[in-house]
């Protein structure tokens, strides 16, 4: 055999044993894959399989603490209401972080008015803050558009996320929340910058690392440990990217931090018509109120708590309530024309 046969009878088998090992690595790439949508898939079912009854034990929490109490019991309750608070928390951040892993996080992008997506969720950052005796500060720069096109859910998710650990780690003096307009040479698109500084202790340079590495999806229970945020900050950074934006911080020891991020939006419809007819509707008083005396409605509610919870909500503000247990129930009574709600 000559040595060209040879070498090229060596290049075949280098080709096919190359060939070989990306198939391995395919097949184990796949692998991974599945398994990490599997294990998404779970944490979504349990997280939603808890969240049931994390509402009926808020929502019963909440109703006897409407009634008269001892000074212990409501405090011991309020304790009670605060863990679960806590805990539905945790819930919803390990939803959004398993659709975030999945791809199937999805923004649902709208017209809306920045000041009207802030003010009430900012209002109780405020009193949180208060508590704490020190200033949340709420700024907009003149040049911010009033009117933008994003996900406002997603977008509040973040700056409250921000501004809950601002406040958290601030013992003194204040927390500021600031937007200002970014230049940028997309005809087509608005972005803004937020940054939510505080008068906290500071964040040393080596632990700083620690928080960029939360953003870039590092969840460590030291990064939860030092700045409170952990799986929050995950998300708000996973969010910010389906934004098209960046997010990082500033801080020294000593001197406080600031948190910021970018955000892309896009330019709202109609939104000089909607402004105008805004301005010029006056409100006009109705004719008459409605009356939930004695309106009777049928309930279908398979849960037993929040069956027994949604009850005793409805027969508060005086309806008269009939239930069942399941649909076929539901239709059967339905049918009968009795109710004047289902």
């Amino acid at each position: 055999m000559s040595n060209k046969d040879v070498r090229t009878e060596e290049l075949e088998k280098q080709v096919s044993e190359t060939k070989r090992q990306l198939f391995s690595l395919q097949k184990r790439l796949n692998s991974a894959e599945k398994e990490s949508r599997t294990k998404s898939e779970f944490l979504m079912s349990m997280g939603h399989e808890i969240r049931t009854p994390m509402n009926g034990i808020m929502g019963m929490t909440n109703l006897v603490l409407e009634s008269d109490l001892t000074e212990e019991q409501r405090r011991h309750l309020e304790m009670v209401s605060a863990s679960a608070d806590q805990l539905l928390d945790v819930v919803t951040d390990i939803l959004d972080f398993c659709r975030i892993e999945s791809g199937a996080l999805k923004f649902n992008n709208e017209d809306f008015t920045l000041s009207d997506s802030l003010d009430c969720d900012l209002y109780l950052m405020m009193l949180a803050a208060r508590q704490k005796n020190i200033d949340l500060v709420y700024r907009v720069d003149p040049d911010v558009p009033k009117c933008l096109n994003s996900d406002p859910d997603r977008l509040v998710q973040v700056i409250i996320n921000l501004v809950n650990n601002a406040i958290k780690f601030t013992e003194k003096g204040s927390v500021t929340v600031s937007v200002e307009n970014v230049p940028t040479d997309e005809k087509d698109a608005v972005f803004l910058k937020f940054s939510v500084t505080d008068t906290g202790i500071g964040i040393p340079a080596e632990k700083q690392q620690i928080i960029i590495d939360s953003f870039n999806q590092d969840y460590t229970s030291y990064s939860r440990k030092f700045w409170g945020g952990g799986l929050g900050l995950t998300i708000s950074g996973q969010l910010v990217r389906l934004a098209d934006g960046e997010i990082g911080l500033d801080s020294s020891p000593g001197d406080g931090a600031t948190f910021w991020f970018t955000w892309k939006f896009g330019h709202p419809s109609e939104a000089q018509n909607r402004t105008a007819r805004s301005e010029t509707l006056d409100y006009i008083e109705p004719e008459s109120g409605f009356m939930p005396d004695g309106i009777r409605v049928l309930l279908a509610e398979d849960e037993t708590i929040s069956r027994v919870l949604i009850e005793t909500l409805l027969e508060q503000v005086g309806l008269s309530v009939h239930v069942v247990e399941n649909g076929r129930q539901a239709v059967d009574e339905a049918l009968s024309g009795n109710y004047q709600a289902i």
